[in-house]
């Protein structure tokens, strides 16, 4: 059946006026409330993200308090650390005169023997010294003196050389050398007695330098070591 509007046109125009007036009033509550919603939304997750940034401040703070209780274990770790340091190159920088005196009865001839060693480390070695400062003087040579006999300059000369293979002595240098004549000996035979003249030997005096360190040591203390004996 067919609608028919028994409105006046001026009526109907105003009615149709209010009808879009009535929806664009609805449309705009509805705007309204979805912001409102949309507004709660975020208003709620910006308060649970404070909520999480307080939480997390106050366990910065706890971590803070904890950092600062164990300062002293730092402190206690850059001083070992020190330490340990400072024990390296005190290491590095020893004279191991067992070693020295090992290889040396390792080089001697079978026709040297040693009558007396005496060893001293140069001050310029010594921890604390002035090393590399105005001044500072080197070593002497004579930090090593070797005391002996043999029984030629050839058995002299071999051992100055092996002296020079050492890596920790250098600059060997022959300071003197006098050719002696031992006592003669007598011996009791069943033919009668006879004797023998003495045996020619070389006493000599040999000197080297100790190699300087690699690393300075870092404390101040003596390190002197003096042998004598017969050594061969």
């Amino acid at each position: 059946m067919k609608r028919i509007n028994l409105l006046p046109p001026g009526e109907r125009e105003r009615a149709s006026r209010q009808q879009g007036m009535t929806y664009a009033l609805l449309g705009l509550v509805a705007l309204v409330l979805a912001l409102g919603a949309i507004y709660l939304v975020f208003n709620r997750q910006v308060a649970t993200k404070q909520d999480q940034v307080s939480e997390l401040q106050t366990q910065v703070g706890q971590v803070n308090q904890q950092v600062a209780s164990l300062q002293w274990a730092a402190k206690l770790q850059s001083q070992r650390v020190a330490m340990m340091t400072a024990a390296k190159q005190i290491y590095d920088a020893r004279v191991d005169w067992s070693t020295i005196a090992e290889e040396v009865s390792l080089l001697v001839p079978d026709n040297v023997w040693l009558t007396e060693l005496s060893a001293q480390v140069p001050a310029t070695m010594l921890a604390g010294s002035a090393i590399g400062q105005t001044g500072a003087g080197g070593s002497s040579g004579t930090d090593v003196t070797f005391t002996g006999s043999a029984l030629s300059m050839k058995d002299v000369a071999v051992f100055m050389t092996r002296l020079g293979l050492m890596p920790q002595l250098e600059s060997p240098t022959l300071v003197n050398a006098s050719e002696a004549t031992s006592g003669t000996s007598t011996s009791t035979t069943a033919s009668g007695t006879s004797s023998t003249a003495g045996t020619s030997v070389v006493n000599f005096q040999i000197t080297a330098a100790l190699r300087p360190f690699l690393v300075h040591p870092p404390y101040a203390v003596t390190a002197t070591s003096t042998t004598a004996g017969g050594a061969q």
